[in-house]
């Protein structure tokens, strides 16, 4: 059985870039949040859904 490669990789290509963009996210958010470079200083990061709703990545503050 011959296995096409390029449907193997085209199939998985979209999942692997988001998952590379959202940790590139997530540690340019943490670097800014350390210099004070946002509007608010964050103490949590993460990810949040609600039934079929997704936000991949929050940043907040809860006492601010």
């Amino acid at each position: 059985m011959s296995v096409d490669t390029n449907t193997t990789i085209k199939k998985d290509m979209n999942s692997f870039i988001g998952r590379k963009f959202e940790k590139i996210c997530r540690e340019a958010l943490i670097e800014m949040n350390k210099q004070e470079h946002l509007p608010f200083q964050f103490k949590t990061i993460g990810g949040w859904w609600h039934k079929d709703r997704e936000i991949d990545i929050i940043a907040m503050n809860e006492e601010t």
